[in-house]
């Protein structure tokens, strides 16, 4: 039995003890004095067998001491939870300042370097934050899912640490990357594009068009256009793919510069697309976009040139 409470201060406690009204501490205490005190368990049955007998400004004052003991503990969960929030949103902040850090805006970024490598099909970035204040805290790549063929770049800068300040420069290298753009990205900003496959393999893909117009006589090099459109894998060969459109009325032509295709008269849309190995010896195949086959008999490219010209007569009519 605990001597430090006698047993005047036990019989005190006892009615919050039977309404369960006391603290943690203050039921142990009761419960291990009745464990050994007979007198005091005594008392507590008689208490606890005339509870019903309490009158009612009795009952009113334990009303209104249970009422206040769970307003207390409701005031204290509220509390706890509220220091808690608080608690969580600092440090939320701190993490996005210090740790995760936010997007770069893509003016904030210089790109040094931008090597693609043949061997692997992979594009290595190599840049660096303009700003010497904050550190790059990571560097994210991604396909966008609007668009085929881009990948977006993402750098993230943080706060530099007194004890850690970090890099300002950074590397990221992307797999993958044949027949594909890359993009600095900031998605609550902009798009700038720093690197392009096409345009970077302008010449390889212009001796291949240029290899079509050669072998296809029934295409002529002034009214039908091709534009690369993509490279494709079929029986174990890499092909290199490009629609054909067809230009009509009179002085048509077309050419490229820096990249861009120039044209004057009016384009129709062709049905059908060249196809070429990009290794020698070059194999040519038709693909017709309507029925899905693929043709090695160059020589139908004259009805798809015949249909368009007929469609065009019917339209203009």
């Amino acid at each position: 039995m605990d001597n430090r409470y006698s047993c005047e201060v036990i019989q005190d406690l006892i009615p919050g003890y039977i309404d369960q009204v006391l603290s943690e501490t203050g039921t142990k205490v009761v419960q291990e004095h009745l464990e050994d005190c007979s007198e005091c368990q005594k008392v507590y049955q008689e208490m606890k067998e005339g509870e019903k007998r309490v009158t009612a400004r009795e009952q009113i004052v334990l009303d209104g001491f249970r009422k206040i003991r769970r307003r207390t503990k409701i005031l204290k969960l509220i509390a706890g939870i509220f220091f808690s929030l608080c608690l969580a949103g600092v440090g939320y902040v701190l993490l996005i300042w210090y740790v995760i850090g936010e997007p770069v805006v893509t003016s904030q970024i210089v790109v040094s370097e931008v090597i693609y490598q043949e061997e692997d099909q992979s594009l290595t970035v190599k840049g660096e934050l303009c700003n010497p204040s904050y550190r790059v805290s990571r560097v994210v790549w991604e396909e966008d899912e609007h668009t085929g063929g881009e990948v977006n770049i993402v750098v993230y800068m943080a706060e530099k640490l007194p004890f850690y300040h970090g890099r300002s420069d950074f590397t990221v290298t992307i797999p993958n990357m044949e027949d594909a753009s890359a993009y600095l990205a900031c998605p609550k900003y902009d798009r700038q594009e720093i690197y392009n496959w096409s345009q970077d393999h302008f010449l390889e893909l212009y001796a291949l068009e240029e290899k079509i117009y050669d072998s296809v006589p029934e295409l002529d090099r002034e009214r039908d256009v091709m534009m690369f459109s993509g490279i494709w894998e079929r029986e174990g060969k890499k092909w290199a793919t490009y629609s054909v459109d067809h230009l009509f009325g009179e002085d048509v032509w077309h050419q490229y510069f820096n990249g861009q295709l120039i044209m004057h008269g009016d384009i129709k849309l062709g049905d059908f697309k060249m196809w070429i190995t990009w290794e020698e010896p070059h194999e040519i195949l038709v693909y017709d976009c309507q029925t899905f086959e693929y043709k090695k008999d160059t020589s139908v490219v004259s009805e798809y040139i015949e249909a368009l010209e007929e469609k065009e007569i019917f339209m203009s009519e």
